[in-house]
């Protein structure tokens, strides 16, 4: 029985939405990493924009307030994901991390803020 890679993205996801819906706290991107979601993005954008709405990746966008506010959440998303996928150092690296990371090389903040 061959199961893919998608189905079990997809059930990840599904299951942390069931916890949060449940009352416990715990968050579906977290046990996913960079290549989980190169790889859900490269076959479906609509899973690919659960994960980069989870509440980690928003965090991450978040704690970087260096980020230029004229670009629209789709030009931030498709540079993360770009600069990831040129960083498969990274590709274990939970996907909290991995945007926060993308989104500190992309937009560093100068010295003063």
């Amino acid at each position: 029985m061959r199961v893919s890679v998608i189905a079990i993205l997809a059930a990840v996801v599904l299951a942390g939405d069931a916890l949060i819906s449940a009352g416990h706290r715990t968050e579906a991107a977290e046990a996913l990493s960079v290549r989980d979601l190169l790889s859900a993005c490269r076959k479906s954008a609509n899973l690919c924009g659960q994960v980069m709405t989870d509440s980690s990746v928003s965090m991450a966008y978040i704690w970087n307030n260096c980020i230029p506010k004229d670009l629209t959440m789709m030009q931030k998303d498709r540079a993360v994901l770009r600069w990831l996928a040129a960083h498969p150092d990274l590709s274990q690296e939970d996907v909290g991390d991995g945007v926060a990371d993308a989104s500190a090389a992309l937009w560093p903040c100068s010295s003063g803020q």
